[in-house]
């Protein structure tokens, strides 16, 4: 029996029931009732079905910034366009992670405190948010305090490429992952250990071609568990079909006038 969805709402209702009666996990209901649809997948009827089909919304992300370092301090500000509004694709709850120190100004602005070193910092910083906020968007993916991103729960069991780890979680099908972000050259070096790791917790590996969230010339790998490998390929090809990352020099910087500016235009 095929159904014509209307909206995204009407497939998560059918997989809901598929899930009660089959005794399925929530992602395969979730891609059982795509297919249902005529969707290759989940991933691919999220997409195309009328709830992803808003207008670009337009949010900002700034800060009021004092460089400890170079005594100067500013502005810095970029702003984006996303498919999902602010408050819908953000919580207070998912301010964690690369949101630490972030706060909802307004449903257009999320705002970021603190003082770094100088102003490239601060770049780092903003940017990193923004590139957050865009892989939220592309994946539907959340940030998480879960423990589940590593095999058992247990932080001892992390895989050999590790670096700035991250969790998010999929509310659709109730999975917990992992990104990890090394630098140039860790990857290659643990490829064994890497395959090792995957083949005693069950886990698979994803390294993604779209660009990185830290920065600073990291790669993006994710990491899941093996039941839900497909799903997260899924993510994976959305991700690198949507808008490149930002670069840090995206973020614009505007510095406060110093006191002997000042004093020349009172003179």
């Amino acid at each position: 029996m095929s159904f014509a969805y209307k909206t995204l709402a009407g497939l998560k209702s059918l997989a809901k029931k598929i899930e009660a009666e089959q005794d399925l996990p929530r992602h395969r209901a979730l891609d059982l009732a795509a297919r249902h649809g005529g969707f290759g997948g989940y991933i691919e009827a999220k997409r195309k079905l009328p709830e992803k089909r808003r207008p670009p919304s337009r949010i900002t992300i700034r800060q009021d910034w004092w460089g400890y370092e170079s005594k100067d301090g500013g502005t810095a500000e970029i702003g984006l366009d996303l498919h999902t509004p602010l408050l819908k694709l953000i919580r207070p709850h998912h301010l964690t992670g690369y949101f630490g120190a972030c706060r909802l100004r307004s449903p257009e602005i999320i705002e970021r405190s603190g003082q770094q070193r100088h102003a490239d910092e601060t770049q780092w910083y903003i940017g990193r948010v923004a590139r957050a906020l865009q892989f939220m968007d592309a994946t539907g993916l959340k940030p998480s305090d879960a423990r589940r991103r590593y095999p058992g729960g247990d932080w001892d069991c992390r895989p050999p490429v590790a670096d700035h780890d991250h969790s998010w979680y999929d509310p659709d099908t109730r999975m917990h992952l992992l990104s990890t972000e090394p630098y140039p050259g860790r990857s290659e070096q643990n490829a064994k250990a890497q395959a090792k790791w995957e083949s005693r917790h069950g886990w698979a590996t994803f390294f993604v071609n779209w660009g990185g969230i830290y920065g600073n010339g990291t790669e993006l790998i994710l990491c899941c568990p093996q039941a839900y490998t497909e799903t997260l390929r899924r993510i994976v090809a959305q991700l690198e079909a949507s808008q490149p990352a930002v670069n840090d020099s995206d973020v614009v910087i505007t510095r406060y006038p110093s006191v002997s500016e000042l004093r020349s235009q009172v003179a």
